[in-house]
C-alpha cells in the first residue's frame, strides 16, 4: 500500500502545483481585464468629449448660417423690390412711344370671321408637299431617266 499511497500523494502534489497556475493565470486575466477595460473607458470619454466639442462647433456654425440667410433673404427682397420699381420706371418713360407704336399700326388685325368664305370664289389650289407645281411626282431630290447617274467628265 506504500506505492499506492505514494501514487496518490504525488497526484495530490501535481493538483495543488496546477491550482496554483490556475490562481496565476486568472490573476493575470483579471489585471488584463482591467487595464484593457480602463483603456475603452478613457477611449470612450475622449470619444464623447470629441462628440460635444463637435457638436458645439456645428450649433455655433448652424447659427452663422442661420443669421446670414435672414440677412440673404432681406438683401434678396430688397434687390428685388429695387429691380421692380426700376422696370417700373422704364415702362413709365417709354409709355409715349408704346403708345405711338399702338396708334401707327396700319390695319387692325382681322378676326378668323371676317376672313372671306370660300362661297362663290374660287377655291385656289396650294402646292403640297407629295405633288410640286408642274403636275408630277416629287421626286425627293432624286432624278430618275437616262441622266439620272452622274457619270464622269464628259
Amino acid at each position: 500500500m506504500a506505492r499506492s499511497e505514494q501514487h496518490w500523494r504525488k497526484i495530490e502534489t501535481h493538483l495543488t502545483e496546477w491550482a496554483a497556475e490556475l490562481d496565476k493565470a486568472k490573476a493575470h486575466a483579471e489585471a488584463e481585464v482591467a487595464k484593457v477595460q480602463s483603456q475603452y473607458y478613457e477611449r470612450l470619454a475622449e470619444v464623447r468629449a470629441e462628440i460635444d466639442r463637435s457638436l458645439k462647433r456645428w450649433g455655433a456654425e448652424l447659427k452663422e448660417l442661420t443669421r446670414q440667410t435672414g440677412t440673404t433673404e432681406a438683401t434678396a427682397a430688397r434687390g428685388l423690390e429695387e429691380f421692380r420699381a426700376r422696370i417700373q420706371a422704364e415702362l413709365t418713360e417709354w409709355q409715349p412711344e408704346i403708345e405711338q407704336l399702338k396708334a401707327g399700326r396700319r390695319r387692325p388685325r382681322r378676326k378668323r370671321s371676317d376672313w372671306p368664305s370660300n362661297s362663290g370664289q374660287k377655291a385656289r389650289k396650294r402646292p403640297s408637299a407629295s405633288r410640286p407645281s408642274n403636275g408630277r411626282p416629287a421626286s425627293h431630290g432624286r432624278r430618275s431617266g437616262p441622266r439620272s447617274r452622274r457619270r464622269g467628265p464628259n
